[in-house]
């Protein structure tokens, strides 16, 4: 009775260990069908930078054999793929090569997803994320002109005199003016100066615009619309001896 219990034992267990193993052969049979899986090596380091309705990317990778990068953002709904080609004048490794990442949507931080490809798009690497986020219309509405309180024009030379600013993120104003000789000029008045002179042109338009950078990484400058600077054309009298 003993010796029949033993063996029912021991077949049971070989009957579990036979079903065992069919599971875990089940299991693993999609991926041997697929043979072995070869990924490149992933995007060593990824650094963001916003723009206008863009952002860049400086991207550090070291395999040899990394030829295309593909990058998913907005929600995956786009995509680019970019050829990994070296600045001929920066050619090694430890540079990076800079991709521009076009029709990003203004607004808090997307993730974009960076994978790389060889040369014939058939092996890839595993995806690297990084977040990033771009500047668009929302920005460019709030940005407005540095106010000027008072200007003065005598014998061919105009003074303004301007509010004090208090934003960090207004680089210049751009003044633009025809100078005595007729000749088209730019002045830039900076954030710290409250006031400038230069010598104008009679009746010419005196036009200016300031220039806005969002934040200190950002590699587009915004611009508000130029407008008029309104002054009157005043003639010291003449002093007849």
């Amino acid at each position: 009775m003993k010796n029949k219990l033993y063996i029912s034992l021991i077949g049971l267990a070989g009957l579990t260990t036979f079903f065992s193993c069919t599971d875990i052969n089940h299991l693993h049979e999609p991926y041997l069908d697929r043979g072995e899986q070869i990924y490149l090596g992933k995007p060593d380091s990824i650094h963001m930078f916003s723009g206008k309705n863009r952002v860049l990317a400086d991207v550090w990778f070291s395999d040899v054999k990394a030829k295309n990068l593909v990058v998913k953002y907005n929600g995956d709904i786009d995509s680019i793929c970019i050829p990994l080609v070296r600045d001929p004048e920066h050619p090694l490794r430890s540079d990076p090569v800079s991709i521009e990442i076009p029709d990003v949507n203004e607004g808090i931080a997307t993730t974009f997803k960076f994978i790389i490809y060889d040369a014939n798009m058939k092996y890839k690497s595993l995806t690297v994320e990084a977040l990033g986020s771009a500047y668009g219309n929302d920005y460019q509405e709030s940005i407005q002109n540095r106010i000027l309180t008072n200007t003065t024009y005598k014998n061919g030379q105009l003074k303004i005199v301007w509010l004090s600013t208090g934003s960090t993120q207004i680089q210049y104003t751009e003044i633009k003016y025809i100078s005595e000789n007729g000749e088209e000029m730019t002045h830039k008045l900076m954030p710290t100066e409250t006031e400038c002179s230069f010598g104008v042109q009679a009746g010419s338009k005196v036009r200016y615009r300031s220039v806005f950078l969002p934040e200190e990484t950002t590699v587009d400058l915004f611009y508000t619309d130029y407008k008029a600077v309104s002054y009157t054309h005043l003639t010291l009298p003449t002093i007849r001896l």
